[in-house]
């Protein structure tokens, strides 16, 4: 079963609790489902769904599989074949500390005007970031931008600067 097909079934496991607590106990309950609207909205407005990425990393798979998440080893072997890194933090965090090899384009820039972005779009592509929710949705967003060879580093920072090295500011 998809991620996002578990993600939906908890969601509406949730709202008909509330609604059931609601009609047998009190109608606080419908704080519940107050909630669990809240962060839809909210998730959907800042594209970025905790829940999604933790059902991830528990192995469900995406609906669309349209990059792949690999580690930081399997993105070393990528990029001394080629692949371009890319590191989708803000540039505030990148010079904090980056890993050596990456180019910083924030997540939020990543659009077919970036001339930052590699012209070939055959080339590998790699996303990474602080804990691996923007890569992923950065990943969608080159795949949506018509990228072939797109992935996305699933572990954290100090695993990716661990692998490729530190870059000395």
């Amino acid at each position: 079963m998809s991620a996002t097909r578990v993600f939906r079934l908890i969601i509406g496991c949730l709202v008909l609790l509330s609604i059931t607590l609601t009609l047998l106990h009190s109608q606080l309950w419908l704080w519940l489902a107050g909630f669990v609207g809240f962060a839809l909205v909210l998730s959907a407005i800042v594209d970025l769904c905790p829940m999604l990425g933790l059902l991830n990393k528990l192995g469900f798979s995406d609906d669309n599989p349209s990059f792949q998440s690999i580690d930081a080893e399997q993105a070393k072997i990528l990029a001394a074949q080629g692949a371009v890194v890319i590191d989708v933090r803000e540039p505030k965090e990148f010079s904090t500390l980056a890993a050596l090899t990456t180019i910083n384009i924030p997540k939020g820039d990543l659009t077919q005007q970036d001339k930052r972005l590699p012209e070939d779009k055959a080339l590998p592509v790699i996303t990474h970031c602080a804990k691996g929710l923007r890569a992923r949705v950065a990943a969608q967003s080159l795949v949506a931008l018509g990228y072939q060879n797109v992935y996305a580093i699933r572990c954290d920072l100090n695993q990716v600067c661990q692998v490729f090295g530190k870059r000395t500011q």
